[in-house]
């Protein structure tokens, strides 16, 4: 699932530049690399999500976007997004 986000968005001219300025090589957008899928996605629960969140912000970031992702979209518990926006202080 992250692959298909990640190709997705590896191809919109904006996202590359982003991922460039990141450090992420032309084959790493271009190939939608383990690495670079690593680095921009975190994959298990609720706990995970807020540490890499915790992790962005320790390196500087000013801001992180934040979206679930599932094969099937509608089966994203609102429950999750709750927590999440509570935990983050939203």
């Amino acid at each position: 699932m992250a692959h298909t986000t990640g190709g997705f968005l590896a191809a919109l001219p904006a996202h590359r530049a982003n991922l460039a300025r990141m450090g992420f090589t032309n084959d790493d957008i271009t190939q939608v690399t383990n690495l670079l899928i690593e680095s921009v996605v975190a994959c298990g629960d609720t706990d995970v999500m807020l540490e890499r969140v915790a992790s962005h912000h320790a390196a500087g970031a000013d801001h992180v976007a934040i979206g679930l992702l599932s094969a099937h979209p509608a089966s994203v518990p609102m429950a999750s997004y709750r927590r999440l926006a509570t935990e983050l202080g939203l």
